[in-house]
C-alpha cells in the first residue's frame, strides 16, 4: 500500500466542509483503497479511516510506502501485523528534482544519471528491452546503439519502456556515495577543501543547475537513504502482466 495526503482535489469541494486535504491509500494494482477528506495532515485525523481499512479482511498489506516515512512509523504497526514501511521512491527524488532548474541545459541528462544513483535495472530485463529496440519489436522502428543511448540519456526512456524493466533500489550506503558523486558532477562551485566541482553553467543563460537549496536537500536524502530500500524480495515486489495473445511480439 501507498498511503498520502493530496491537495489538488480540494477545487472539487466545498470549502465550507473545513477540508485541509484528502488522506488516500493505494494498492499495488494502483486502485484507491481508501480516501477521506481531513482537517489536517496529522495522524489523529485519518487514524480512524487507517483502522477500518485494517479491518478489512482481504485487506494485508506487507509493506507501506509513504512520503513522509519515516514519521508516523509507529502507527501502522499497530494496524498491520508485521508490515515493513518505506519512504515512497517517487517523493524521495522529487526533493532533489524541485531545487534543479528544469532549463538548465543539463537537467535532463542530470536526472538521468539521479534514477542510476537510486535504483539499477534488473540485467535480464534491461537485456530484453535492448533486443526488443534493436529488432524493431517495440513500435516500428529498428533502433540503433546511438538511439539507445540518446534515449538513455532523456526521460522518454524510462517514459515508455520502464514498464518492462524492474528496479532494485541501490543499497544505503551505496546510493549515498553515488549521490555525493553524482551533486559534485553536476555543480559548478565548491568550497574550500572540498573535491573539485565538475558542473558548468549553462551556455545560454549562465546559470547553474541547481538552486541554493539543493545541497541541503541532496544531504537530506543521504540521511533518508536507509528508508528507501526495497522492503521484500525483487520477485515478490512486481506483479507479471502477462502480454496479450494477438500482439506480434
Amino acid at each position: 500500500m501507498a498511503q498520502d495526503h493530496t491537495f489538488d482535489v480540494l477545487h472539487n469541494y466545498q470549502k465550507k466542509l473545513g477540508a485541509a486535504a484528502l488522506w488516500d491509500v493505494a494498492t499495488e494494482t494502483g486502485e484507491i483503497a481508501s480516501a477521506v477528506l481531513v482537517p489536517t495532515t496529522k495522524t489523529k485525523h485519518f487514524a480512524h479511516a487507517a483502522q477500518q481499512l485494517a479491518r478489512r479482511q482481504r485487506f494485508q498489506p506487507k509493506a507501506m510506502h509513504s512520503d513522509t516515512y519515516p514519521n508516523e512509523s509507529g502507527f501502522w504497526p499497530l494496524l498491520f501485523d508485521n508490515i515493513e514501511g518505506r519512504l515512497g521512491l517517487f517523493h524521495y527524488i522529487q526533493r532533489i528534482t524541485r531545487t534543479m532548474h528544469q532549463k538548465h541545459v543539463d537537467y535532463n541528462p542530470a536526472l538521468s544519471a539521479l534514477l542510476d544513483t537510486v535504483y539499477s535495472y534488473n540485467s535480464d530485463d534491461y537485456e530484453g528491452v535492448i533486443q526488443a529496440l534493436k529488432k524493431g519489436c517495440l513500435g516500428k522502428r529498428i533502433h540503433t546503439n546511438d538511439d539507445i543511448a540518446e534515449l538513455r540519456r532523456s526521460k522518454l526512456f524510462q517514459q515508455c519502456y520502464g514498464k518492462y524493466i524492474r528496479k532494485t533500489i541501490q543499497p544505503a550506503q551505496t546510493m549515498v556515495q553515488m549521490l555525493d558523486d553524482w551533486f559534485i558532477r553536476f555543480k559548478v562551485t565548491a568550497s574550500d577543501g572540498a573535491r573539485p566541482a565538475q558542473g558548468r553553467l549553462d551556455p545560454r543563460t549562465c546559470t547553474s543547475l541547481f538552486k541554493p537549496e539543493a545541497k541541503t536537500a541532496v544531504e537530506e536524502c543521504k540521511k533518508k537513504a536507509k528508508y528507501l530500500t526495497d522492503p521484500l524480495p525483487l520477485k515478490q515486489m512486481y506483479l507479471t502482466v502477462p502480454a496479450n495473445p494477438n500482439l506480434k511480439h
